[in-house]
């Protein structure tokens, strides 16, 4: 079913009305993407984008009268359909929903759950900016969850002009990566297997309070099962990169964190991307674990309420 679905998704049109085939109806049902999942009145367009040799499987959901526009950006080893908790938040708000999947990731082209450089992810990221101006309604926010909070930190510290280019209010941060825990080890063992292996196992982790989304994820048919070498070796030269810059980006974001997050070294993380950004705010759950995204409902609220008082301190 899968690589059926990947090869008859359509180039993405707004307001298509793609009627879903068998494969595309239980993919939509599987993740509860379809709009009757979310909203009354919500319309969603699902297509690829095409990219740097690369088709993105891209997801647009429109409330009625859409008050501005969510661009969503994925964490590491996920893909849209783990995201509806957050689509369903950003379509209550009033606002219209833009997620991709990264190259190698969902039903996106690409090695899968590998990369030769991460600026091919921000590079992906700012066409997918480049495709939504002018067919998606400003203000627009940014959120991205680790690597996606990654993506878009690489994307605004290269290129800050693109905050008013594109009329971005806001930026959304939730457990972003710069480093993983335990990243010396990792990198020692990366110099020591990279001429020998192409992947190791993937490692598991107890990433979410939500033991519901951790079986889910256990049986999830669009998870990667290994870790490429190659895109450990892509992270290293980001981290290198990301870390060696010192004139911040002129935006302030609102970083997301949880205390309990044993994927990321969020201690250390912090303390670069202050250096990064201009004055960004931190919020702190210290129950929460890495996958923001999919916490349970308490935690979630929490940080949800976070974000409505930063929309309504911004609304004046």
């Amino acid at each position: 079913m899968i690589e059926n679905l990947k090869s008859s998704l359509p180039a993405l049109e707004l307001g298509s009305a793609l009627e879903p085939d068998a494969d595309l109806r239980a993919y939509l049902d599987f993740y509860a993407m379809s709009p009757e999942h979310f909203l009354p009145g919500v319309q969603h367009d699902i297509g690829y984008l095409e990219v740097d040799g690369y088709k993105l499987a891209t997801h647009v959901w429109r409330p009625e009268h859409p008050v501005g526009t969510m661009l969503l950006v994925h964490g590491y080893y996920d893909h849209a359909g783990l995201y509806g908790h957050l689509v369903r938040f950003w379509l209550e708000e009033g606002y219209a929903v833009m997620v991709h999947d990264l190259p190698g990731h969902g039903l996106s082209s690409g090695s899968i759950a590998s990369i030769d450089c991460f600026s091919r992810y921000s590079m992906v990221f700012r066409h997918c900016l480049e495709w939504a101006w002018g067919k998606l309604p400003g203000p627009w926010f940014l959120q991205g969850q680790s690597t996606g909070g990654a993506i878009i930190t690489d994307t605004l510290v290269n290129y800050p002009e693109l905050m008013a280019r594109y009329d971005i209010a806001d930026v959304f941060l939730m457990a972003p990566l710069v480093r993983p825990m335990l990243w010396r080890m990792g990198l020692v063992q990366y110099f020591l297997l990279r001429s020998f292996v192409s992947s190791v196992p993937r490692s598991r982790s107890n990433n979410s309070n939500d033991q519901a989304f951790l079986e889910f994820l256990a049986n999830d048919p669009l998870q990667s099962n290994v870790l490429p070498v190659e895109w450990v070796g892509a992270l290293h030269q980001w981290i290198r990169r990301i870390e060696s810059f010192r004139k911040p980006c002129p935006c302030s974001p609102l970083i997301i964190q949880g205390q309990r997050d044993k994927t990321v070294n969020w201690r250390h993380n912090l303390k670069v991307l202050k250096r990064l950004y201009t004055n960004p705010d931190v919020f702190f759950i210290p129950d929460g674990c890495h996958h923001l995204a999919n916490e349970i409902e308490s935690i979630r609220e929490q940080y949800f309420e976070a974000i409505r008082k930063r929309l309504a301190k911004r609304q004046g």
